[in-house]
C-alpha cells in the first residue's frame, strides 16, 4: 500500500500444538504471534469510528482461536494459516507473519519463521456441503448459504435434492446441497465457523432432526489428514449425492487417489441411493454474495 499505513500486532502469546516430534504433538506450547497488516487508516483515523475499518481485537481473537485448535506439524504452515485468516478481512491488502516457537530447539532460544502474503496468492475455492432434514428445510439451506458470507465470495452453486437419511439418521428426507466459496481462510479456521454457523441456525447434540449441517469436503487441491481436519472429506468417496452436488458447484477432481473426476465417482455411485430433484428450492447465485 503507497501510503504506508499498517496495524501491528506484536508478540501474540498463545498456546497450541506445532510441531513434528512427539513430545511437540502431545502438549500445548508457548507460541507467539506477530502481525503486520497494511490497511488503509484514513477513514477511521478522521472519523473516530471502526466502520469500514479492521477491527483488530477481532483479528487476534481470530487467530488465537485457530492456533489453540489447529494442530499443524510445521510453524510454515502455522504462519500460511494466519496470513489467510488476517486476509479475509477485505480492508487489509498485504499480511507479513512471524511465528515464533521459543522451545522449538534445545540449542537456541527461538525459532521463527517470517512470510508476506496477499490474498489473491492464498485464494482458494472451498466446496461447502450443505444439508436439512428440519421441517422448514427449504428455507434453511437459503439462510445457511447467506451465512456463508462470512467464509468467502459465492462462487458456485449446485442444485438442491431431496434423499434419505444415511447412516441412521433420525428424521424425514434431507434437503442436500453444496456451493464452491473463494476464500483464503485455511481449512481448519472454516471448518470451525461452520460449526459456529451450524449452533446458531440451532444445531444441538442428541437432536432427533438436523436443522443444519456443513461440512468443508474440498478445499482447492489440498490433502489435509490431522486431528483437526481430513481433506478431501471421506465421505465424498462414498456418498453419491454429495459427489453430485459438488461437480454441480464446480468441483472437477478430487485431489489425490488418482485424481478421481467427480462425475465419474457421481454415476460410479449412482445406485447407491435414490436423490430426487427439488427445482422448487433454488440457491444464491454466485456473486450474490459478497466476499
Amino acid at each position: 500500500m503507497a501510503n504506508g499505513d499498517r496495524i501491528i500486532i506484536d508478540r501474540l502469546l498463545v498456546r497450541g500444538v506445532v510441531g513434528l516430534n512427539e513430545w511437540e504433538r502431545r502438549a500445548r506450547q508457548d507460541i507467539l504471534v506477530s502481525l503486520s497488516l497494511e490497511t488503509d487508516l484514513h477513514s477511521v483515523g478522521h472519523s473516530d469510528r471502526l466502520e469500514g475499518a479492521v477491527n483488530y481485537s477481532h483479528v487476534a481473537r481470530h487467530v488465537m482461536a485457530h492456533v489453540e485448535s489447529s494442530q499443524r506439524f510445521t510453524i510454515e504452515a502455522l504462519a500460511t494459516d494466519i496470513a489467510g485468516i488476517c486476509l479475509a478481512h477485505p480492508q487489509v491488502s498485504r499480511a507479513k507473519v512471524k511465528v515464533t516457537k521459543p522451545a522449538a530447539d534445545r540449542f537456541a532460544r527461538a525459532i521463527s519463521v517470517r512470510i508476506e502474503r496477499t490474498a489473491a496468492e492464498l485464494m482458494q475455492d472451498a466446496y461447502i456441503a450443505i444439508g436439512s432434514n428440519s421441517d422448514d428445510a427449504p428455507a434453511k439451506i437459503v439462510q445457511a448459504v447467506e451465512h456463508l458470507r462470512g467464509i468467502g465470495g459465492l462462487a458456485g452453486a449446485s442444485g438442491v435434492y431431496q434423499t434419505r437419511p444415511i447412516n441412521g439418521s433420525a428424521g424425514g428426507d434431507f434437503l442436500n446441497a453444496a456451493v464452491r466459496v473463494r476464500t483464503c481462510l485455511p481449512g481448519a479456521e472454516i471448518r470451525r465457523r461452520l460449526k459456529v454457523i451450524e449452533e446458531r441456525m440451532g444445531r444441538a447434540q442428541g437432536q432427533g432432526c438436523v436443522p443444519i449441517d456443513l461440512d468443508l469436503c474440498l478445499l482447492g487441491a489440498q490433502q489435509i489428514e490431522a486431528a483437526d481436519i481430513t481433506l478431501p472429506r471421506p465421505e465424498v468417496f462414498k456418498v453419491a449425492y454429495l459427489a453430485r452436488v459438488l461437480a454441480e458447484a464446480g468441483a472437477v477432481r478430487v485431489p489425490g487417489a488418482g485424481e478421481k473426476v467427480l462425475a465419474d465417482l457421481a454415476r460410479e455411485l449412482g445406485s447407491e441411493q435414490e436423490t430426487k430433484p427439488r427445482p422448487d428450492v433454488v440457491l444464491p447465485r454466485p456473486n450474490a454474495l459478497g466476499a
